[in-house]
């Protein structure tokens, strides 16, 4: 039959081998099955001896193997017993994850049941996992289980089924790591003296580094950590949510806040058992010895630390024109309460308040910007958003090419100027800075290291100002530099009409017309733009300003009129408008 095979193959096959030829011929006819062919048969379909072609011609001709009735379980559980005892036989490798499992607080005979339990089908990883462990709803731990020792065992480990491996990650990566989203991740650390938090974002690219080795069909296979993780149900047991005030025992929910940094001594404090230069910095640099202001400043820091859950809904911005006075070692003093894990510093009102949202604020108690100012434009383009950071609850923000994200809003925003840009009405308390001891590097040495960097000294006044807290959202503080600042946040336009209403029409060229004055589009242009010159301000666009100045004032219309047979276009005013003899 071998040569009748070959003869055939050789008559229809230009590029003839006869070694390979013979060899699949072999392979086949060797094989458990009976051929059931004869030589006729066999002449018609000896069309090549590519593998394909060998395939249809088995799947044809061969006699097929008696099935067996499946069993409940998959052949791939079946054998987990077999897989677990083959991955970790050697017994270095063994010892090495023993010590792994028991610094988990769990057993390596814990670790086997979880591992070869066949209860559980192929589908059903995410049961199994919420069987076995449980994801710590607080991130703190002893910190003696590190990340590369597991990583270091996935990448030196050779798993007999790719099953074993989902398990075996699941069974370790929440120690490590918090997953809050497909591409959001944190990781869990050891607090240090330089920096509090015990979790921290990580970049989720890093898992394509790590690379696993497995077996599947008894063919050596690979995968990167960061596919198994888009694999496997891992998000299921992250309910994260930003919360200070969590129930330990609420273990559904995972809390990303971390500890604030100052502790509460649980006795009582009284004024005078703080440190006296804290209380002459927040009394006469900040307060001006205003009995009222100092009394509003208390309950506002108060209430971000005892109550960080909560949102005071205002801003705080401290303000002089002079430098070196004191306002930034504000922002070290509240860091010192909160914890740099809590905080965050920025430059620019538009890296927070931009388009795309502010993303790096998740999970920020208090956000500092280090000048308010910037040009007046900018101000006001953020404007809008400033006010929805402040009150709202919640918040969007919208990463590079990604969907817009939304998430819970608990920051509050603290910030130094030395310029008069504007104000946020009726959300915005604005404070001047008492210059007394401006280049006093004397004071404000003993400032920062007798009392910022002094943890006792802290802890007291984070314990003194339990007694102000409210969790209640407070009532912005009216100074007398709110009204000068409320003008300032004016569009441009909105200065000029109301410098126009003082003035009148008298320094433009207008027409008395049917009961009214008119003043032709570009006369009226041409005079806002060389007010904006005066005044500082970039000037809007024609249509823009057109558009604008009728619905600032009402009795002002924008309209076409006739006019030796042409309609141009002008702005009519009341006759009454033009009452004040002053020039703009």
């Amino acid at each position: 039959m071998r040569k009748t095979y070959l003869c055939a193959l050789k008559q229809k096959v230009e590029r003839f081998n006869k070694e390979f030829a013979t060899k699949e011929f072999d392979g086949w006819f060797d094989s458990k099955y009976h051929p059931s062919l004869n030589e006729g048969k066999l002449k018609g379909i000896a069309a090549g001896c590519d593998s394909a072609a060998y395939k249809q011609w088995k799947d044809e001709y061969e006699v097929k193997e008696t099935s067996k009735a499946p069993s409940s379980k998959s052949s791939e559980l079946s054998t987990l017993d077999q897989d677990f005892e083959l991955t970790f036989k050697s017994e270095r490798k063994l010892a090495t994850l023993t010590q792994l499992v028991e610094l988990t607080g769990r057993t390596i005979e814990d670790m086997r049941l979880a591992m070869v339990d066949t209860s559980f089908e192929i589908d059903e990883l995410e049961y199994w996992a919420e069987k076995y462990f449980m994801i710590e709803n607080k991130p703190n731990r002893d910190f003696d289980l590190n990340f590369s020792a597991f990583e270091k065992m996935l990448k030196t480990t050779n798993f007999e089924s790719l099953y074993l491996l989902k398990r075996f990650v699941l069974y370790f990566i929440h120690e490590f790591y918090v997953f809050e989203g497909s591409d959001i991740t944190y990781y869990k650390r050891k607090p240090t003296e330089d920096d509090n938090s015990v979790i921290k974002a990580y970049d989720s690219k890093n898992f394509f580094k790590v690379q696993i080795q497995y077996t599947e069909n008894k063919k050596p296979r690979s995968t990167k950590l960061s596919d198994l993780l888009n694999a496997i149900p891992f998000h299921k047991f992250a309910n994260t949510i930003c919360k200070w005030e969590h129930d330990p025992n609420d273990m559904e929910i995972f809390s990303l806040a971390n500890p604030l940094l100052a502790k509460d001594l649980h006795e009582e404090i009284a004024e005078s058992d703080l440190h006296p230069v804290l209380v002459d910095y927040l009394k006469r640099i900040i307060c001006f010895n205003d009995s009222e202001r100092y009394q509003w400043l208390m309950e506002y820091i108060g209430s971000i630390c005892h109550y960080p859950d909560s949102k005071t809904k205002v801003m705080l911005v401290l303000y002089s024109m002079e430098k070196q006075i004191g306002k930034s070692n504000f922002f070290k003093l509240l860091t010192s309460l909160l914890g740099t894990a809590n905080t965050h510093m920025t430059q620019h009102l538009t890296n927070v308040f931009g388009e795309r949202g502010s993303p790096q604020l998740r999970h920020k108690k208090m956000c500092w910007f280090e000048e308010i100012a910037g040009d007046k434009r900018s101000f006001r383009n953020c404007l809008e958003r400033m006010k929805s950071a402040i009150t709202d609850s919640l918040q969007s923000s919208r990463k590079l090419y990604h969907e817009e994200e939304v998430h819970g809003n608990i920051t509050e925003f603290i910030g130094a100027s030395n310029n008069l840009i504007g104000i946020v009405e009726d959300k915005m308390t604005i404070f001047d800075v008492n210059p007394a001891e401006q280049h006093n590097k004397v004071y404000y040495g003993e400032l920062i290291d007798d009392v910022i960097k002094n943890e006792n000294e802290m802890n007291k006044f984070y314990t003194y100002l339990k007694k102000f807290a409210n969790p209640k959202p407070k009532s912005f503080f009216r100074t007398p530099i709110y009204v000068s600042m409320t003008t300032a946040s004016n569009e441009g336009i909105v200065n000029y009409v109301n410098e126009l209403k003082e003035s009148g029409l008298n320094q433009i060229m207008h027409t008395e017309s049917q009961g009214q004055y008119r003043v032709e589009r570009d006369t009226m242009y041409q005079h806002y733009q060389r007010w904006c010159e005066k005044a500082g301000e970039v000037p809007d666009k024609r249509s823009k300003f057109c558009e604008k100045i009728s619905k600032l004032d009402k009795c002002i219309t924008f309209k076409r009129y006739k006019e030796n047979g042409a309609t141009p276009y002008g702005f009519f005013f009341p006759i009454d408008f033009n009452t004040v003899e002053s020039s703009l």
